[in-house]
Formats: structure tokens, C-alpha cells, sequence
């Protein structure tokens, strides 16, 4: 049964975004199939982890984080619920002294700056290789009711952490911060989802390998036509401005 069609089927009330089920599919496909940990932020009435818990090994351990008190109800349902604010530091100290590592940290709580940012970062060094911290409603980056947009919405922090990634390319005199160069091996983008995949592994300075001896006098030509981008008037220049116009 696809994740949709469990999602249609709940008893406790949920409510979300149609386009997020591929999504989420593609994002816990290597990961549905063995026990994990499993904490979503914002869970409401229960429905979202109805719906984890018949969707993810049946062996996980499926948490559910709230802000609402009432949430506590879901405990007589047999659901693990922390009540506690997300865009506290020091709760999410708390919640990973007790809980522990985990797998999959999904955020679908207050959906402002402060409540997505401060739970990446603090979550990041919580998360085990191979596991991923999924943003949704990202498109509140845009909201004015938000307080959007902004430089410090969450989707340019998302964009400021791909460019602290190229840190890990030894050839590129980018400034590094472990916090991520040492955690998040990639980010991928969807409609409004980020998701942040943890793989320290991978996570090593990237420098140049050279294989083989044998040489045919190949010639480099990277660097021969620079020139013609000086001219604005150029051709070249116009396609890249006219993409760029289209692109923003």
C-alpha cells in the first residue's frame, strides 16, 4: 500500500500537502525497510504517526514532538510524545539526552525561521549516518505572515549550508564549518521540502587524484576563451543573462 493510500485510511485527524507523499516515499525508501528512530515535530490530533507507524518497520520507534499540551492525550493511545518548544535549544538537549541517536528527524512544527533553524542545528550532530532531517513547509520562506521573505528565512539558510558543502573541495578557498562540512553529505530541494541527508563517511576534503601514467597530448583548453564572457554584448553574455532572468 503506497504511503497515500495509508494516509486516506487513518482513524486520528492529519492534514497534509498531496505533493509531499512522493516525497517522502523517495526520501525513506532505504530506510523503510529496517527498524529506525523516527521523530516528527508537530504531530497535532495523531494522524501523522498513525500513519509512520503503519508505514515505516514495524520495529521502529516512532516519537512524536508537540508545543500543545494536549498532545499528552496521544500517550493513552500508546504514542511517545515530548512535549516541548522546538526552537529551544536547551529542549533539544534534553529530548537527545534522553532519547538518544536517531534516524529520521521530520519537522512539521511551527514553520518559522527560528523553529526550522535551530532544530537542523540542533539535530545535526543527533542524527546517525545514513539518516535524514526532512523541513517541511518551507514555502512559509515566502510568507509574509512569517515574516517573510528574508535573508534569515530558513530556505536561505538552506542555500547558505549547499555553499558551506563546496568547503569540503580542497581546490576551492571556501571558509569550512564543521557543524556541516562534517555531517550533511548532501542537500536535496522539493516543493517545499528540504531534506538533509547525514553521512559523515562521505564527508572527507575532497582533493585531486591522478591515475594512470600513459599520456596522449591531450591539450587543456579550460582556460583558452575566457574572453568572450568579458564583453556584455557578446552573444555568450545575452544567453546567459536571458537565463538568468528566466531562472529568477
Amino acid at each position: 500500500m503506497s504511503l497515500f493510500e495509508i494516509y486516506k485510511s487513518l482513524n486520528l485527524k492529519a492534514g497534509k500537502l498531496t505533493g509531499y507523499f512522493p516525497v517522502y516515499e523517495k526520501i525513506l525508501k532505504d530506510l523503510k525497510s529496517k527498524p529506525i528512530v523516527f521523530v516528527e515535530v508537530g504531530v497535532m490530533d495523531g494522524g501523522s504517526l498513525e500513519m509512520w507507524i503503519k508505514y515505516l518497520h514495524e520495529d521502529s520507534r516512532i516519537i512524536g514532538v508537540e508545543l500543545n499540551e494536549n498532545a499528552i492525550k496521544l500517550r493513552d493511545k500508546g504514542y511517545e510524545i515530548f512535549i516541548g518548544d522546538q526552537s529551544s535549544p536547551e529542549f533539544w538537549k534534553k529530548f537527545y539526552n534522553e532519547v538518544g541517536m536517531i534516524d529520521v528527524l521530520l519537522d512539521d512544527g511551527g514553520h518559522t525561521n527560528l523553529c526550522q533553524i535551530v532544530t537542523v542545528n540542533e539535530s545535526i550532530n543527533n542524527i546517525n549516518d545514513g539518516g535524514k532531517i526532512i523541513i517541511e513547509d518551507v514555502g512559509t520562506s515566502f510568507m509574509p505572515r512569517f515574516g517573510n521573505p528574508c535573508k534569515t528565512s530558513f530556505l536561505n539558510y538552506s542555500k547558505n549550508v549547499v555553499n558551506r558543502l563546496y568547503g569540503r573541495n580542497q581546490s576551492l578557498n571556501i571558509k569550512r564549518s564543521n557543524l556541516f562540512e562534517q555531517n550533511v553529505f548532501s542537500i536535496n530541494f522539493y516543493d517545499s521540502i528540504v531534506s538533509f541527508e547525514i553521512n559523515r563517511k562521505n564527508c572527507f576534503i575532497s582533493k585531486l587524484e591522478l591515475s594512470g601514467t600513459e599520456k596522449i597530448g591531450a591539450l587543456d583548453y579550460r582556460f583558452n576563451h575566457l574572453e568572450i564572457f568579458s564583453n556584455e554584448n557578446n552573444y555568450f553574455q545575452k544567453t546567459i543573462n536571458r537565463l538568468s532572468r528566466r531562472i529568477g
